[in-house]
């Protein structure tokens, strides 16, 4: 057995990787290291009050949404703070708890702005581009307790969850024009109870978590 060292002259951290001479080209296990870290508690530029999720452009830019400060901070792929964009209040480019945010390929940014039952959609400058969505039950509409958004650039879709209040699925393009929706409340096939979270693999398949149901469901086009 062979061991193999990765040092990281920056930051002054050794990486193992156990490589086993028993089969060519398999892997033994591999130990995950502490890299870095960056960002305190506080209001200032690259801190951060209730941060809620992250993402990433085709550049590495790091993009974070923070529930109480009402705002979106970017940053390098070290952590360097870039910019920041949003203030609390319900105008174009303000939140009120942002909440799931995703990049698609062209870099644009989505941003479920779940206080005001919408979904808004940036440039990688922070440039609001449009918005979507209103309170209610129609097509397009949202009930409060948004969840996630999921972007798939193969198909020019996005997957958004309505939660608890209206279980279901919506499909937007990338413009935020509704294209269709799935799901109702209930325990059969193809129902939901406080869904949470969706996916895309590779394949366009549509992996749902169904909390509520405690179970996961799988959708396919059809």
């Amino acid at each position: 057995m062979l061991l193999v060292f990765f040092i990281l002259p920056e930051r002054n951290i050794i990486f193992e990787n156990f490589v086993s001479a028993s089969k060519e080209g398999e892997f033994g296990p591999v130990n995950f290291c502490f890299n870095f870290k960056w960002g305190s508690e506080g209001s200032a530029n690259g801190k951060f009050l209730r941060p809620h999720d992250v993402n990433f452009d085709s550049k590495g830019n790091v993009y974070v949404s923070d529930r109480d400060r009402n705002d979106i901070q970017k940053f390098t792929p070290n952590g360097t703070f870039l910019m920041k964009w949003g203030s609390e209040g319900s105008r174009a480019g303000q939140f009120n708890v942002p909440y799931s945010i995703e990049v698609d390929i062209f870099d644009n940014i989505y941003v479920v702005d779940r206080g005001n039952d919408r979904i808004q959609k940036f440039d990688e400058n922070g440039t609001f581009v449009k918005q979507w969505g209103s309170e209610g039950k129609g097509k397009g509409e949202f009930t409060p307790l948004l969840e996630h958004l999921e972007v798939d650039s193969k198909q020019d879709m996005i997957f958004m969850v309505d939660g608890a209040l209206n279980p279901r699925i919506q499909v937007f393009d990338n413009d935020g024009n509704f294209t269709t929706s799935f799901g109702t409340s209930g325990i059969g096939d193809g129902q939901f109870s406080k869904p949470e979270h969706v996916n895309i693999d590779s394949s366009g398949n549509i992996y749902v978590v169904d909390r509520g149901n405690q179970r996961m469901q799988v959708f396919s086009p059809c």
